[in-house]
């Protein structure tokens, strides 16, 4: 009866640019190139927490069905923009 108690329906977020990600996809499967996703964090979050929440809330694949091609790995690339410049 108290099951529904500890699954919480709601996130309280804070919106200071130092505790969210903005993730723009590439080659990734099941997702446009492009796609911008908005991640929330707390100051304590590893990147392989960060990559694991997106694989989950997603629903990324993690193997593709052909024979052989075994599992996928994601990685987060850092990458600045300052008008017509990029860097990684």
């Amino acid at each position: 009866m108290t099951g529904h108690l500890h699954n919480p329906a709601i996130r309280i977020v804070s919106l200071n640019p130092l505790l969210w990600i903005l993730f723009s996809f590439q080659r990734v499967p099941e997702i446009y190139d492009g796609f911008e996703y908005k991640l929330y964090i707390s100051h304590m979050t590893t990147v392989a927490e960060v990559i694991d929440r997106v694989i989950g809330e997603l629903g990324l694949t993690k193997s593709l069905p052909i024979p052989g091609a075994g599992n996928l790995e994601y990685v987060v690339e850092e990458i600045w923009v300052h008008e017509a410049d990029e860097s990684t």
